[in-house]
């Protein structure tokens, strides 16, 4: 997966809690740290095991929000921590786009004079209007001219594209219109769920590493905050610990609720299980009279 993928799955995995610039201002101070550090060099070493670094990284346990943890857990152990920088970039972008920005991404063959970038976002701004964040990245392999990329679409002047439409016209072949860049939504549903998944893996095992019990609650329709507060409360007298609990919703339990700790159902209070545990019942009785 590319950083624009993990940076975008890690804005959807957090949702809108209530902290998260915070959490990214706290991954940004982290990356400064650790450009500036040895530990970069060790995090980055294919020939080291990836245990080894995880035992470096737990020792922040205590001093970093979780959930930044685990992403950077999950970063080091698919060897992308040298992607940190583009990964924050596009965080940094994702976070405009939330609030209405339009993000332009300008490819070009070389750095522009005033005159030439004036021009190009006086393109853009007359496209797009004046809601817009410009960033500029060089290619020299488009030869000239640029490329403009934006909401999943892609206006290519390259010279390169050009010269390619020129030669396939001069050979007879066919020529297809520029194919519009898109971000396919079932792609990115099965790229969230699967950083979703591994970046819960990561902060469980961080809660649980900081004392903390990991409680899974599946509910049947999302709870209101006063008896979120009732359960969790209740769930802590019957560990008697701190625990922390993710919240899921599953409308095939109808009703009521179900307790999992460590992936094991521990307690099944929904009214699908009390109607198994009735048919199951009525079934045994049968048999016996049978």
């Amino acid at each position: 997966m590319r950083a624009s993928d993990w940076a975008n799955g890690f804005l959807h995995h957090i949702g809108d809690a209530v902290n998260r610039e915070n959490m990214v201002d706290e991954l940004r101070s982290f990356t400064q740290v650790l450009n500036e550090g040895e530990a970069f060099a060790f995090l980055r070493d294919r020939s080291i095991p990836f245990n080894d670094k995880l035992e470096l990284l737990m020792v922040l346990k205590d001093e970093m929000d979780f959930r930044v943890l685990a992403l950077i857990c999950v970063l080091v152990r698919h060897s992308m921590i040298t992607e940190i920088d583009e990964l924050l970039s596009e965080i940094d972008k994702g976070l405009l786009r939330e609030k209405g920005y339009t993000i332009v991404d300008v490819t070009i063959s070389s750095p522009l004079d005033g005159e030439t970038e004036s021009n190009i976002l006086n393109y853009i701004h007359g496209l797009l209007g004046d809601n817009v964040k410009v960033y500029y990245r060089i290619d020299r392999s488009i030869v000239g001219g640029f490329i403009i990329e934006f909401d999943g679409r892609m206006i290519d002047m390259s010279t390169r594209t050009r010269l390619s439409l020129l030669k396939q016209n001069v050979v007879g072949s066919r020529t297809d219109a520029i194919p519009e860049a898109s971000i396919h939504s079932r792609r990115m549903a099965h790229v969230y769920k699967s950083i979703d998944d591994e970046l819960t893996a990561f902060e469980d095992r961080i809660i649980e590493e900081k004392g903390q019990k990991v409680v899974r609650v599946i509910l049947a329709r999302p709870l209101d905050m006063d008896t979120k507060a009732f359960i969790e409360k209740n769930i802590e007298k019957l560990f008697n610990k701190e625990v922390f609990v993710r919240y899921y919703v599953d409308p095939s339990i109808i009703g009521g609720i179900v307790l999992q700790s460590e992936n094991d159902r521990m307690m099944d209070l929904s009214i699908t299980g009390r109607l198994n545990e009735f048919r199951n019942h009525i079934h045994e009785e049968v048999m016996t009279l049978d």
